[in-house]
């Protein structure tokens, strides 16, 4: 499973020498495996290293299974660095070589299905899961003390908590509430445990607004989305479901990040617009969130030796340092790695027409001197 250890790999990782990178779609429903084998032949066709070419052709050959709904790969034959990753979600198909892993496509797919906290309510227990990736990571299950009280004599064993009649007792109620506030903690536990940011509550109204009432503000600003949940249900039903909920609260928050970026950049407050007031913003550390268009990509200029970002070669050497300025292919995936590497947060924007229009942006830390639209260099 691809995780933060495995991300902390690859952003470590940057050679000399080329690294490709390899992302294969493997969803059953664009085709079989035929057609699978006959695009990875094609994305090899592309790959001007030998070694890689010979690396990447032998891994696949010796492959007996072709499991998951994506294949993720990275090779440098010259530095014998080869990770390979399985995902339970789909990937475009795609292949690219520089100096360090493109990992801009992994980050997407981080952003729509990684680390989310799924909550399954009930009366008598709750059902914590963690759903990175399409996949199950963690999970565990607490019991209400309801459920376990019933299983040594229920409450008519404790005088004076029955009501006349037939009716639901104070006792039942207090219980209840008690084994809210009883999963409510436990759950707390789980996500710190977990890392989780994004939440979501499934099961009965009344249930999910007891559950919520409790609920820590710390933890309650994270909950994204809230669904209908029977115990009956399927659990790879309730993954789909999950799913699809995800990705449509997911593209509702980015419309909201984009429509905050341009009123920032606008207002010169905290937000940058354009490729090179963006990567003046990275170089000094001052992203708290990069947005970029999923397809936006941009050739650019870099030091050698502090790593300053520019879109134009308006100097001869690094303003900073001194040093020489070398083109890269695509200023985005580094950009990328810089603001995750310096505690920032990465949101890649699926069709999104102000964004597309825009490329890359970012919300700051704090303010940049000068105007929102002038370069910061």
């Amino acid at each position: 499973m691809f995780d933060t250890h495995a991300l902390d790999r690859l952003l470590e990782f940057s050679s000399q020498n080329d690294v490709v990178s390899l992302y294969l779609n493997l969803d059953p429903s664009i085709g079989n495996l035929d057609l699978h084998k006959l695009n990875l032949r094609k994305l090899i066709e592309e790959i001007n290293s030998e070694a890689d070419k010979r690396v990447i052709s032998n891994f696949f050959e010796s492959k007996r299974e072709w499991n998951g709904r994506g294949l993720v790969l990275f090779s440098c034959a010259a530095d014998n660095f080869f990770e390979t990753y399985a995902l339970q979600v789909p990937v475009r198909d795609l292949v690219w070589t520089d100096k360090s892993p493109y990992i801009k496509p992994l980050v997407d797919l981080i952003d729509s299905f990684g680390n989310y906290g799924i909550v399954l309510l009930n009366k008598q227990s709750v059902r914590l899961l963690v759903y990175h990736l399409g996949e199950l990571a963690a999970g565990t299950e607490v019991a209400g003390e309801q459920i376990k009280h019933v299983k040594h004599g229920g409450a008519s064993t404790f005088p004076g908590r029955q009501s006349e009649g037939a009716g639901r007792t104070h006792y039942a109620d207090e219980l209840e509430e008690r084994d809210m506030r009883s999963f409510v903690e436990s759950a707390a536990q789980f996500f710190e445990k977990n890392g989780i940011k994004r939440i979501l509550i499934g099961g009965t109204d009344e249930n999910v607004s007891m559950f919520q009432s409790l609920l820590h503000k710390h933890w309650h600003s994270m909950v994204y989305s809230t669904f209908r949940f029977e115990k009956t249900e399927k659990e790879n039903d309730i993954l789909q479901k999950v799913q699809e909920i995800g990705e449509q609260v997911e593209r509702q928050r980015e419309d909201e990040l984009v429509e905050t970026l341009i009123t920032a950049a606008a207002k010169g407050k905290q937000g940058v617009v354009s490729l090179n007031n963006t990567l003046g913003a990275v170089h000094a550390g001052q992203v708290q969130t990069l947005l970029i268009d999923r397809d936006f990509h941009a050739p650019a200029y870099q030091c050698v030796n502090c790593e300053f970002l520019s879109a134009h070669q308006i100097h001869n050497k690094c303003p900073y340092c001194g040093h020489a300025l070398t083109q890269i292919p695509d200023a985005i995936n580094m950009a990328v790695r810089r603001v995750i590497r310096a505690g920032g947060e990465v949101e890649v924007v699926v069709d999104n027409p102000a964004m597309q229009k825009i490329g890359i942006g970012a919300l700051l830390r704090y303010r940049v001197g000068g105007g929102g639209g002038g370069p910061i260099f």
